[in-house]
């Protein structure tokens, strides 16, 4: 690329040469969206916070243990039938956006993961 600048090398030949990368990096990254960093939210988690602080992981994990530490949340009985319900709805979302992102991906520019 002789006469070319910086910026315009980034741009004809850089970034063409990674785009699948960054495509596929970015379809698979899209199905941890909803995971929150479970372990920082329960370090800090008690029952007076439980309305402001309760994540997806963290119900799923008070609700199929019966509170934090095994000790009993309030109300809440241990339902491990409950627990396995909502964990798989999560997981199905990841799914679902993941297979919408690869297909959106594979439209418009030929790459997908499968």
């Amino acid at each position: 690329m002789d006469g070319a600048t910086k910026l315009d090398q980034i741009r004809h030949v850089t970034l063409p040469g990674i785009a699948t990368t960054l495509t596929i990096m970015l379809i698979l990254r899209i199905g941890q969206m909803l995971q929150v960093g479970f372990e920082k939210v329960l370090l800090l988690y008690n029952p007076a916070t439980y309305e402001t602080s309760d994540v997806l992981a963290t119900y799923v994990f008070r609700t199929g243990m019966g509170g934090v530490g095994g000790r009993m949340a309030g109300a809440l009985a241990t339902s491990p039938s409950l627990a396995t319900a909502a964990g798989l709805f999560e997981a199905l979302i990841a799914m679902v956006l993941v297979l919408g992102a690869n297909y959106i991906s594979r439209k418009i520019s030929d790459t997908s993961v499968f």
